[in-house]
Formats: C-alpha cells, structure tokens, sequence
C-alpha cells in the first residue's frame, strides 16, 4: 500500500512538472498542492509550487513555499535567489537585498543572484553599485540579453548615455521586439540631401518623448 501511494506521488509530481513546463499553471499548481498533502516536506515539489505561485502573481504564497525550502534542507544559491526574487515582487527591498548576498555567499558565481542583486540596488536607488552586479552577472553570462537591457537602464540613469544607448541595443534581442528592416540603417552619419526614417517602437510614451528632438519641417503626413 505505501509502495501505491508513493507511486501516486510520484506520477502526480511528474504531471505537475509536464503542465508547467507547458505553461498550464493552475494544473501544475494542483498537481504540486496533491503532492504535499502527500509528502509536505518536499523540496522539490514546494520548489515548483512556488515558481509557479509567483508566476501567476501570489507573490505571498510562493514566499511561504521558498522559506520552506530553505528550512527542509541544505539551503542553495538558487533558493536564496528565488526568495529575493519574490520579496523584490513584494517591495521587501532590504529582505530582498539581503537574500541576494545569501545566495552569492554560497555561490559567488551565480549570474541569476548577480542579477538580482542589480535589481534591487537599483530599485534602492544605488545606481552605481547595481551596475557592479549586471557587470558581474554579464561577466558570467555574457549573451544574457536581460542582463545587458537592465544595465542599459543602470547606465541611463547615471547619465553614461553613449554607454547606456550602446547597450540599450540588447532589446532586439529579447523575446517580443520585433525589428524594422531598414536599409540602410542610419549610423549617425551626415543627412544631407536624404531622408530618415523614424518610427515608434516602444510605445507613445516613448514618441512623445523624444519627438520634441525633431526639427518642426521633419513630421510628414
């Protein structure tokens, strides 16, 4: 009978782990809750509850789900980053901060808590010092095109502008920025006699922005 019931658990937690992979979380967190009715002190399972608790925005409960973590056993770079990641949703700045050091305490070369540390900094208005962490989380990833965007926005901040906009390129990169194809695409050279085209890619915010920047004969119809 126990042999049954492990077996159960066991095909539950595989089913969870198939739905969230395939982006069905509610069934994923169904599955996950019938494994711990089972077995509460399993790390994995509290683990996935929790990534997928935050994913769907119960910030609190997926906090729950990671400090359990993290009293069951030995605790891991990856369980300090994913509990400062969910205090950072929940505004816990300093809590957040703090799980961040944790984790590159036990793991200096995790580029994920490198990078959350970035975050937080800069949420905490230390600009300078987050732009050491993306340095540091580029240096261990450095093709991590969400890495390079927020030390773009570090670097904006501080008025690096010729760095930050140089940077600021990696948005191509990153999953929903699709690129105009233009030919050929302007490389900051003379003008005259030709013309630019210019077109909203982020938003009216943006437009409106920096639409004051144009010459008042620049706006066609």
């Amino acid at each position: 009978m126990p042999q049954d019931r492990s077996q159960k658990t066991k095909s539950a937690f595989d089913a969870a782990l198939a739905a969230q992979r395939a982006g069905e979380l509610e069934t994923a967190i169904a599955l996950y809750t019938q494994v711990l009715q089972s077995d509460g002190n399993r790390p994995d399972a509290l683990n996935n509850l929790g990534v997928g608790l935050r994913q769907t925005g119960r910030f609190a409960a997926a906090e729950v789900c990671y400090r359990r973590v993290l009293k069951l056993g030995e605790p891991t770079a990856g369980s300090y980053t994913n509990l400062g990641n969910v205090l950072r949703d929940q505004g816990k700045l300093a809590e957040s901060e703090a799980a961040y050091l944790s984790a590159l305490e036990l793991d200096a070369d995790s580029a994920a808590a490198h990078y959350g540390l970035g975050l937080v900094l800069r949420d905490l208005e230390h600009i300078e010092d987050s732009l050491d962490a993306f340095g540091s989380a580029l240096s261990l990833d450095p093709d991590n095109a969400q890495y390079e965007w927020d030390r773009a926005l570090s670097l904006l901040r501080v008025g690096r502008y010729r760095e930050g906009f140089e940077a600021y390129e990696s948005r191509w990169r990153q999953p929903g920025h699709i690129k105009l194809e233009t030919k050929p695409e302007w490389q900051g050279d003379q003008l005259a006699g030709r013309t630019l085209l210019l077109y909203g890619e982020q938003g009216f915010g943006d437009v409106i922005q920096f639409a004051r920047f144009l010459r008042d004969d620049a706006w066609q119809d």
